[in-house]
């Protein structure tokens, strides 16, 4: 048996175009990570690449959104929710923070005057 050696550079090149065979052996040797896009940005390119990054059923979902009586927009705000989770990548957002610290000052303001 004969050994093959490749760079990473023409791994990369040659995974996007590999058939499925080609593409495992490529990730057995280099490791799925290496071959996802750095940036979520050049991720996430259709409603599918949402659900695969957010590990949902994509037929499951648009079904329930396609049985729903939900009107037009509220479908599409459904969707648009998963993207911006999918393009998040986990981090939530605190809505809270700047309430907080505004009530903060005025709790200590009201306090100094009194």
């Amino acid at each position: 048996m004969k050994t093959l050696k490749i760079s990473e550079e023409t791994a990369r090149e040659l995974y996007p175009t590999a058939d499925e065979k080609l593409k495992k052996i490529l990730e057995e040797s280099f490791g799925l990570e290496f071959f996802k896009p750095k940036n979520i940005m050049d991720r996430i390119k259709t409603m599918q690449d949402v659900y695969d990054e957010l590990k949902l059923d994509a037929f499951c979902n648009e079904r329930l959104l396609a049985e729903s009586d939900l009107s037009k927009d509220e479908k599409a705000y459904r969707r648009l929710k998963l993207i911006v989770k999918a393009l998040n990548e986990g981090w939530v957002p605190n809505a809270l923070a700047g309430v907080r610290t505004r009530l903060s000052a005025r709790a200590f303001a009201s306090n100094q005057l009194s």
